[in-house]
């Protein structure tokens, strides 16, 4: 029986997901700032004993400290990965960017436009030939939410939620329509200019709250770890 760990770490958020024989098993996520300042036994914990374990990282620093704590943990590189990147430089491109590339040419093929909801929106083009094409990067809900509140005297940080009303009548509704109603726009007015009557894939932490709002995209919930097991399975082959 093959068991492979698939570690994600985001600027926010850091998963980890199992794949037995080839098929998602469970997951779990612990915030990134906790691995950084080196809390790992939880995470050591939960992997186990997996034949092996695949890193996808965006965080050098949270990086250093999870291969301290998994030697033999494989790097996604991206002078590995099996697709060809349009992008310049290349080394600015987030590896999480490259696994949901190669998780969404496998999963739904190409052309696609790959949404990925989570401290930052990035919106990532795979051409006809399957090939990362570009995209483009916007704010990300909560980093919106949280700016809002650190940067005006009296905003409040409220829970995102999709808000039932058209028109707000408090503060709380009204910052919820224009973040989570506003995200939802904004994804939708990129997607149409990049990626008009093309597949568009939707994934990320906010990905759950935000797909009620976008039932043109198909919703992926493991993209990102999918596509770490797909650059694994390419290593081996």
């Amino acid at each position: 029986m093959d068991k492979l760990c698939v570690i994600v770490v985001g600027n926010s958020r850091t998963t980890m997901t199992s794949f037995v024989n080839g098929e998602i098993g469970r997951s779990a996520g612990w915030l990134t700032s906790d691995i950084v300042t080196g809390n790992v036994h939880e995470l050591a914990c939960w992997v186990g004993k997996p034949d092996e374990t695949v890193v996808v990282s965006v965080v050098p620093r949270a990086e250093v400290v999870i291969r301290s704590a998994f030697p033999a943990a494989i790097p996604l590189q991206l002078a590995l990965a099996p697709i060809r990147v349009h992008y310049q430089p290349a080394s600015a491109l987030g590896l999480d960017r490259v696994a949901n590339a190669l998780a969404a040419r496998e999963l739904f093929g190409s052309p696609c436009l790959i949404i990925d909801c989570g401290t930052a929106t990035t919106l990532t083009m795979l051409n006809a030939e399957g090939e990362l094409a570009g995209g483009a990067i916007a704010i990300g809900l909560g980093t919106a939410r949280d700016a809002l509140a650190q940067r005006t005297a009296q905003l409040p940080t409220v829970e995102l939620a999709v808000p039932q009303a058209s028109i707000a009548t408090d503060t709380r509704t009204a910052l919820q329509i224009g973040l989570v109603r506003g995200q939802a726009g904004l994804i939708r007015q990129l997607a149409s200019e990049l990626a008009p009557g093309k597949r568009w894939v939707l994934t990320g932490g906010w990905s759950t709250l935000l797909a009620p709002l976008l039932p043109e995209c198909l919703y992926c919930e493991h993209l990102t770890p999918w596509g770490g097991k797909v650059y694994w399975e390419g290593l081996r082959q």
